[in-house]
């Protein structure tokens, strides 16, 4: 889910999609600021925000990993 998407921003979209029965884990990416957008992200109910800037496999597998041992 990027933050900027259009029509809707993507902090509005996780809040509606994690509304759902059943929601799936949602893991924010974008190239806006870690310190800005993390605790938004988490606000609305993101399992985790990777700023594209250090986007990789290795951060991409420890987000999946800390997101889906939290359900």
């Amino acid at each position: 889910m990027d933050v900027n998407l259009p029509g809707i921003d993507g902090l509005e979209a996780t809040r509606q999609i994690l509304a759902a029965d059943g929601p799936p884990v949602v893991l924010l990416l974008s190239t806006y600021e870690e310190a800005e957008y993390a605790p938004r992200a988490a606000e609305c109910g993101a399992a985790a925000y990777v700023p594209k800037a250090v986007f990789g496999p290795d951060r991409l597998e420890d987000a999946w990993a800390e997101a889906t041992s939290a359900s």
